[in-house]
């Protein structure tokens, strides 16, 4: 189970992140003014929240370093959710809003 997290994550998350960082963007968010790059840090931050998460358990570690890293992770995830409100605020009003 925890290597289809980490797989699926790295499909989901970690690559279209990466591709956002180096400049990709997809044509969903072609249209918006904002900045991109601020969505791939925030997805990588996610995609190291999952590491965070998986990794102790995969490698049998002691408890502290679970309960370490569980933390660390929840500190990641809350710094991503950031980082996307932060990007939604730079973006401006959407189109459908203006009149």
């Amino acid at each position: 189970m925890n290597w289809a997290v980490l797989s699926v994550g790295t499909l989901v998350v970690f690559l279209p992140s990466a591709g956002l960082l180096a400049g990709w963007v997809p044509t969903a968010l072609a249209h918006r003014p904002g900045p991109t790059r601020l969505l791939g840090t925030a997805g990588v931050l996610l995609y190291t929240a999952v590491l965070a998460a998986v990794l102790p358990r995969l490698l049998s570690a002691p408890a502290g370093v679970h309960s370490g890293l569980s933390y660390a992770a929840v500190g990641l995830v809350v710094i991503a959710i950031g980082l996307g409100i932060v990007y939604d605020l730079k973006q401006g009003p959407s189109s459908s809003s203006r009149k």
